[in-house]
C-alpha cells in the first residue's frame, strides 16, 4: 500500500516538473511567444484560431492580430498597428486600453503579429522590433506573440530579441498525417488511397491542400 501511495505522489511530482518546464508555465511569467514554421505549416490559420477561439469565449478575450505584409511603410510600427485596425488612438492609449481588457477578464489581452518576415521593409522589425518588447513590458496585462518563417529568424530578430521570446515551432500534421489525409479527402469528396499517404508533404497543410484541389 505504501509502495503504491509513492508511486501516485511520484506521478504527481513528475506532472509538476513537466509543467514548471513547458513553455506553458514560462509564458506564464514572461509573455513573449515567438512561433516559426515552414511554409504552408499553418502558423496564421493556428493564430486566427486562437483569436478566434478567444473571442468567442464566454468571457470574450480581448485579441488582436495584425499582418507583417501590411506593415508598408518605414512609420512607427505602433501607428501602422493601430492603422491596420482602423483605430483613431495614440500608442498609450491603445495600450492602456489593451492592458485593461486584459486585467478585467483576468488573462491577459494577446497581440498578435503574424508572418514578421512579410513586411515590406527590409530590416524593418530588426529597427523596431526591440522598441515594441519594452513597450508591451510596462503593461503586465499584455502578451505579445509573433511569427516568423522559419530561416527568416535573424533577418527579423536580434539576438536581444530572440533572448527575449519562448521559441514554439509549428510542424504542421506531424505525426497525424493519415488523420488529415482523411478529413482533406473527406471535405473534398476524393477516395481513399489503399496505401496511407504518410510522406513528409502530407505534413504540410497548404500542401495537402492544393493536392486535393488540383
Amino acid at each position: 500500500s505504501d509502495i503504491h501511495y509513492l508511486y501516485e505522489l511520484q506521478k504527481e511530482l513528475r506532472y509538476f516538473e513537466e509543467l514548471s518546464l513547458s513553455t506553458k508555465a514560462k509564458l506564464s511569467n514572461s509573455p513573449f511567444l515567438l512561433l516559426t514554421g515552414v511554409a504552408g505549416t499553418g502558423k496564421t490559420h493556428l493564430l486566427c484560431d486562437v483569436v478566434e477561439g478567444r473571442i468567442s469565449n464566454k468571457k470574450s478575450l480581448t485579441s488582436i492580430i495584425v499582418f507583417g505584409g501590411l506593415f508598408e511603410t518605414i512609420e512607427n510600427p505602433w501607428i501602422q498597428i493601430i492603422n491596420q485596425l482602423g483605430l483613431k488612438l495614440s500608442k498609450k492609449k491603445f495600450l492602456q486600453l489593451l492592458n485593461d481588457a486584459g486585467k478585467k477578464s483576468s488573462s491577459r489581452a494577446l497581440l498578435i503579429i503574424d508572418a514578421l518576415n512579410e513586411s515590406r521593409q527590409r530590416n524593418f522589425w530588426i529597427r523596431n522590433l526591440n522598441n515594441v518588447i519594452n513597450e508591451v513590458r510596462k503593461y503586465p496585462n499584455i502578451a505579445l506573440v509573433i511569427s516568423v518563417r522559419s530561416g527568416f529568424e535573424e533577418e527579423v530578430l536580434t539576438k536581444k530579441a530572440r533572448r527575449v521570446f519562448f521559441h514554439e515551432e509549428h510542424r504542421g500534421f506531424q505525426f497525424q498525417e493519415w488523420m488529415a489525409v482523411t478529413k482533406f479527402f473527406n471535405e473534398f469528396k476524393l477516395p481513399f488511397p489503399e496505401i496511407p499517404l504518410l510522406m513528409p508533404e502530407f505534413q504540410n497543410p497548404l500542401f495537402l491542400y492544393l493536392f486535393c484541389k488540383a
